[in-house]
Formats: C-alpha cells, structure tokens, sequence
C-alpha cells in the first residue's frame, strides 16, 4: 500500500513539473533554449513583444549587455496568457499571466 501511495505522489509530482518544461501550441512542445524563429513557427506571432536590455558586471568590471524580448501569447479566455522570455533569441523564462481574453 505504501508502494503504491508513494508512485501516486511522484506521478504527481512529475505532471505538475511537466507542464513548467515546456509550452504545448497545437501537437508540438516549445521549451526553453529554443530559438525565437522556432517559437514561432510552432506558436505563431505573439500579441505583443516588449524589447529590453540586461546589463551585467562581470569581474573586473565588464559589463555585458544582452539583447531580450518578451513575447505575449494570448490563447483566449479558457487559457492562461504566456509570457515568452528571449535572451540574445533564445528562450530563456516561460510564465503565465492571469486568464486571457
């Protein structure tokens, strides 16, 4: 019994983590590390897409610049908004933003 209650729970485990791996559009699975030209041949355009830059130091004070963008999917009021992160095009942070419209 104790076997069975403890794959329960990691079968559990494993699907709530599933979906944080990737972004499900249609039959295909966009994940991080993808490529921006991927996403949307998968997804399509986004809703909106804001641009920002990073700035970091790094030892002895270099500081490097990337390039990033935020990708908004909208799949309508039955489903979450996606926010895409880029980083120099490549897809670095997925997160959800309340229902869409």
């Amino acid at each position: 019994m104790q076997i069975l209650m403890r794959l329960g729970v990691m079968s559990l485990c494993f699907l709530i983590t599933c979906s944080a791996w990737g972004l499900r559009c249609g039959n295909d699975l966009v994940m991080l590390g993808d490529v921006a030209g991927r996403v949307t041949h998968i997804c399509g355009k986004p809703e909106s897409v804001n641009t920002f830059e990073e700035k970091r130091i790094v030892s002895n004070r270099v500081v490097v610049i990337s390039q990033g963008e935020r990708w908004t999917y909208n799949f309508g009021p039955q489903d979450f908004l996606y926010v895409l992160t880029f980083v120099d095009g490549k897809l670095t942070a997925m997160d959800t933003d309340g229902y869409g419209y």
